[in-house]
Formats: structure tokens, sequence, C-alpha cells
């Protein structure tokens, strides 16, 4: 990650919540070389516990910007209950006053592609590259007849959040 130019300077808690089907999972970082925690949860398929584990994270970090997925790309392929959450999130972290940005799939993928990755594993790879700690859990290259790894949650939350610093102004 050294020498790699960011758009954003100040060290501003930045908050990337990655809602799936099995649970969620969230990357705060307060710099791109200092991340402050990320962990996955896995929850049970209920709205409510989805919605309190993510009031919770908000509350807790008091992020000064929650980074989402913005669903709405081609690329997306997100489960109508996944969409439902995003949303609820958003205004959840609107009535806690927290500034939210979301990011299209194709926007991380742009960002990340400047580094030689253009797939899922390629940007788990590269994420461990820059912060060595996530070297241990990162996933296996998948092959198309085997489920994703459930620590690819985890990198996709961090990838939302450089994401974020690449590309905010």
């Amino acid at each position: 990650m050294k020498n790699v130019q960011t758009k954003t300077t100040d060290n501003a808690v930045v908050l990337a919540l990655y809602p799936h089907r099995k649970g969620i999972a969230y990357a705060c970082m307060k710099s791109p070389t200092s991340m402050i925690e990320s962990k996955r949860y896995y929850l049970p398929a209920l709205k409510s516990e989805y919605l309190n584990k993510s009031r919770q994270l908000l509350q807790y970090f008091c992020p000064d910007v929650v980074i989402l997925e913005d669903y709405t790309c081609r690329l997306s392929r997100k489960h109508k209950r996944v969409i439902r959450l995003i949303d609820d999130i958003v205004l959840q972290a609107k009535e806690l006053d927290l500034n939210v940005s979301q990011y299209k799939r194709e926007q991380i993928q742009d960002v990340f592609r400047q580094f030689g990755a253009s797939t899922k594993n390629d940007i788990a790879q590269t994420i461990a590259n820059w912060l060595p700690e996530y070297k241990k859990i990162l996933p296996k290259p998948r092959n198309f007849y085997n489920p994703e790894s459930s620590m690819q949650d985890e990198f996709d939350a961090i990838s939302l959040a450089y994401t974020h610093y690449f590309l905010a102004k």
C-alpha cells in the first residue's frame, strides 16, 4: 500500500457493512493502512437480527461514513431480502445522522483493476498483500462448482472500504 495515492487523506472512521444471505460482515478503518476491526457474523434469517447487529455496529464505531454496496448495477445478484436489508441499514444510518456512500460492484472492480486484480479472489489477494494480517484467512481460489468461502464476505467488506478511499472526493 506504500506509494499508493488515495483521494481521502483525513483520518475519518469508515465503516463498510456487507450484509449477505447468512449474516453480515464489516470492516472499520481509520485509513487505508489502519484497520480498526473487521469480522463476519452469522445470523438467523430474521430481519430483526440483522438490523440489531447493524445498529450495534453503527453505534459502537460511530463512523464518519458508512459504506454499503450499491445493488443497482448489472453485476449485482443480491437476493431481494439482502436488498431490503441494505435499504434498511441506509435508513438506520441516516436516522443516526451518519453519512452513507454506496459503491457498485463495477466501481470496486475498477479500483482494484489498477492493481491487476479483476476477480474476487484477486481482490482478496491484493488486500492480503496490503494488510499482511489477512493472509491467514485468505480464501482459497474458488472453482465454479464450489460455493464461495465464508471468509470472502470479510474481504468484500474490506474491498468496499478501499473503494471508498480511492473514489471519495
